[in-house]
């Protein structure tokens, strides 16, 4: 079995370099294709699913892109006060020390 027999349309990821080519890309590779292929379901009396399988796809992208566009800095002081506070039988039962992890 081949693993794109049955899906919609093949994944593939674009990188806009603005907003406006972004809303372009969207409205072509995926609205278009949605409203036809909902319609076409209609049509032929099945569950018309891609508009709204496209509307999560975006949701889900909103939310990410929040994530990946933003700087975020992480500090360790916590880990190293709580490192310092414990005693050698912690530390080997609870070991968490970045520096212990291998590669």
């Amino acid at each position: 079995k081949e693993p794109y027999n049955e899906v919609f349309r093949r994944p593939d990821v674009n990188f806009a370099t603005n907003k406006l080519e972004l809303e372009y890309w969207k409205m072509i590779s995926h609205w278009v294709p949605a409203y036809i292929a909902d319609g076409l379901a209609k049509i032929t009396g099945n569950k018309a699913i891609m508009l709204r399988a496209y509307d999560k796809v975006h949701r889900a992208s909103k939310t990410f892109t929040f994530f990946t566009k933003r700087e975020w800095t992480w500090t360790d002081g916590n880990c190293n006060m709580l490192m310092g506070k414990m005693s050698d039988i912690d530390k080997s039962i609870y070991s968490f020390n970045v520096h212990d992890i291998t590669r």
